[in-house]
């Protein structure tokens, strides 16, 4: 009668497991932490970009602030503060896994502790989301000119695609590379000249992989790097979110 009132799905099959057990608990509990892991590990991202060494994004004067002596400068903090709680979320974990440790089964007074730590977790979790999201809303991304030594790969994949084993692909590739540092020129200035003397298994047409656009178009994989793939993964988040 109880289940129904309350819309459950079915009863507990053991009474002791019904008032003791906590594995759902801990289990959201983790759910939030990785979550804030997550966010964690972009609001690093975020700071780094923001870097004099970096330049690769600013972001909103709402979403920032000034700093306390230098008058030029935004500071991401709530990326930092979002790096924070992350400690923060694991250590309510950590609490939640802790109170069940020492117990004996069967319901124990210990276990109403367990609210403060998993509602501490979904309150962390739930503004962190909200204040992060805005950060990135904000952004304007300033993204720096690929280096043309990432087409250094596509080169040893053509080789690949006529049947030669990788490792002696990337060891060809690596002579044209010490060639090229050589004489002071980068990947974009390859010749055809410059791969025959190292392997006459390359052809002219294939100098059309080495520039960086070619390179993530070749990333065709499924959750590759190519632009198609990419928009895929795009649509398909999209799509669970809504």
């Amino acid at each position: 009668f109880s289940t129904k009132q309350l819309g459950w799905d079915a009863t507990f099959t053991n009474s002791i497991d019904a008032i003791a057990s906590r594995d759902a608990v801990a289990e959201y509990t983790f759910a939030c932490t990785q979550s804030m892991i997550h966010l964690s590990r972009l609001s690093e991202e975020l700071v780094l970009w923001t870097t004099t060494e970096f330049g690769w994004a600013t972001y909103g004067d709402d979403v920032t602030t000034g700093s306390s002596a230098m008058p030029q400068k935004k500071n991401p903090d709530i990326a930092e503060l979002a790096r924070g709680r992350g400690g923060k979320a694991i250590g309510e974990l950590t609490t939640m896994l802790a109170i069940q440790k020492g117990l004996p089964m069967a319901y124990n007074r210990d276990l109403q502790e367990d609210k403060a730590a998993v509602f501490a977790v979904d309150d962390l979790l739930s503004g962190t989301i909200v204040a992060v999201g805005a950060l990135v809303e904000s952004a304007i991304f300033n993204p720096p000119e690929p280096s043309a030594w990432v087409c250094s790969l596509d080169l040893a994949e053509v080789l690949v695609e006529r049947g030669v084993p990788f490792r002696e692909a990337h060891e060809r590739v690596g002579v044209v590379i010490r060639a090229l540092i050589r004489d002071g020129r980068d990947m974009s200035q390859t010749t055809f000249a410059d791969l025959q003397k190292v392997d006459d298994r390359w052809v002219e047409a294939d100098l059309g992989v080495l520039t960086p656009e070619a390179s993530v178009r070749r990333r065709r994989s499924p959750g590759g790097g190519s632009f198609e793939s990419v928009q895929q993964q795009i649509s398909a988040l999209r799509s669970t979110l809504s």
